[in-house]
């Protein structure tokens, strides 16, 4: 039996893990403390996925360490376990057995008489894909309790789900109809183009950027130093996975050409304009609003003519992922600067590609196989391609992977190119 440690009195714990709930530490709707930690069996794993899975309808956080009054809920004693990789399988049971894969974070407060053991914080931020199922079951939580959700549960929270799906596309179309005529002006050859929206969901506070947007002279340098942010992220992201990194372009930056900055009815707009090194006329749109939503579309995908004896035009989808990927951290920072994490409603739509040729995956292969497949590949067969997800708490502050693969797998399979951003 694993004893507290004398200086983890009920009141000590209570300070240190406050943090969890905002609260004192008392077993509740977004709260589940757990004596002891989970077996490393299929019936501890089935019982780690239920209790992740009831938490992120609402948010809320697993304690495993801690043993509650079972009258009062009330957290008494602090029981520590042993931390060893607790973490890491934790975040494995979140991914592999509970559908759609959860992303959470853990914390470890360490047993100060021994650092084997400790206190094992999992949180679980609110999900926007939920309900989540384990063995085919929704599970929400009641209270103190988890418990199955009936159907009439699941369709409400699934309709709240398509709902903010469906703004993030109406959102997603009118921005595409705005700029369309400068990301392809009808006198200029076609150079492909993406649009990325993110909207935080649901919406915390609807003047979340009044500060920072307030002031004309500063807000542009405020722009600035978040677009420099995010390409620091994006590079921080790749190092984090390097099993998919060589696909996404870590050099792509917006802060190309010429800037200028204006208000919008919603908020500020950073727009760049210039020539690509084909003479290509480049355009690019950045705009925020005080919301909190995101908004960058961007022209030239396509690069060419080249291939050699083939002469093809070359959509770099690449540009498309890490496009993408900047934005996620744009939208991430700007709201992480005004003091909340948010989920965020998420759509792609990217035009102009039709009939080109994709990119070689950087999988490795030597130039002559590259070229030699490259030249069996077929032309792209759709001009337009829109995808939306939504993107968690957990996955915008670790994990992007999954992210970008609910958004460009789809067009990375019909451009022929496999699988290639599934996690393997």
């Amino acid at each position: 039996m694993t004893t507290a440690h004398p200086r983890w009195s009920p009141g000590a714990f209570a300070v240190a893990v406050g943090d969890v709930a905002g609260r004192w530490v008392q077993e509740g709707l977004h709260l589940d403390l757990k004596r002891a930690a989970y077996p490393r069996t299929p019936a501890g794993r089935k019982d780690a996925a239920q209790d992740m899975a009831a938490l992120a309808i609402h948010g809320g956080s697993i304690v495993l360490g801690v043993n509650e009054n079972a009258d009062t809920g009330l957290g008494e004693q602090v029981t520590p376990v042993p931390v060893a990789d607790l973490p890491e399988w934790i975040s494995q049971v979140a991914a592999m057995r509970v559908r759609p894969p959860l992303h959470v974070q853990t914390r470890v407060l360490h047993d100060p008489g021994n650092h084997t053991l400790g206190v094992v914080i999992v949180d679980v931020p609110a999900s926007p894909t939920a309900p989540h199922q384990v063995d085919g079951r929704y599970y929400g939580r009641a209270d103190r309790r988890n418990t199955p959700l009936d159907d009439s549960q699941v369709e409400a929270l699934i309709r709240q789900r398509a709902n903010q799906l469906d703004l993030v596309s109406a959102v997603l179309a009118a921005t595409v109809d705005a700029v369309r005529p400068r990301m392809q002006p009808s006198d200029t050859p076609r150079v492909g183009w993406v649009s990325v929206v993110a909207e935080p969901v649901p919406v915390r506070d609807p003047f979340l950027l009044r500060a920072p947007l307030a002031d004309n002279a500063t807000y542009p340098a405020w722009l600035r130093r978040h677009m420099e942010g995010a390409s620091d992220a994006v590079l921080k992201q790749l190092a984090t996975n390097t099993d998919w990194a060589s696909e996404i372009s870590s050099n792509w930056t917006p802060q190309r050409g010429h800037w200028s900055y204006r208000r919008t009815a919603t908020g500020v707009e950073a727009s760049c304009t210039g020539t690509a090194h084909t003479d290509t006329p480049l355009a690019g749109v950045l705009a925020v609003d005080e919301t909190g939503a995101v908004r960058l579309s961007y022209n030239y995908l396509v690069y060419g003519p080249t291939g050699g004896d083939q002469q093809r035009d070359i959509v770099c989808w690449q540009d498309l992922l890490g496009i993408a990927v900047w934005t996620l951290a744009f939208a991430t920072a700007v709201a992480a600067d005004a003091g909340v994490a948010v989920s965020l409603a998420t759509g792609v739509h990217v035009e102009g590609i039709g009939g080109m040729y994709p990119g070689e995956p950087n999988d490795g292969a030597d130039p002559l196989a590259r070229r030699r497949r490259s030249a069996e590949r077929d032309p792209i067969p759709t001009d337009v391609y829109d995808a939306t997800t939504l993107v968690s708490v957990a996955e915008l502050t670790g994990d992007l992977r999954d992210a970008v693969d609910r958004l460009f797998g789809r067009l990375v399979r019909v451009m022929g190119l496999g699988d290639l951003l599934a996690r393997q």
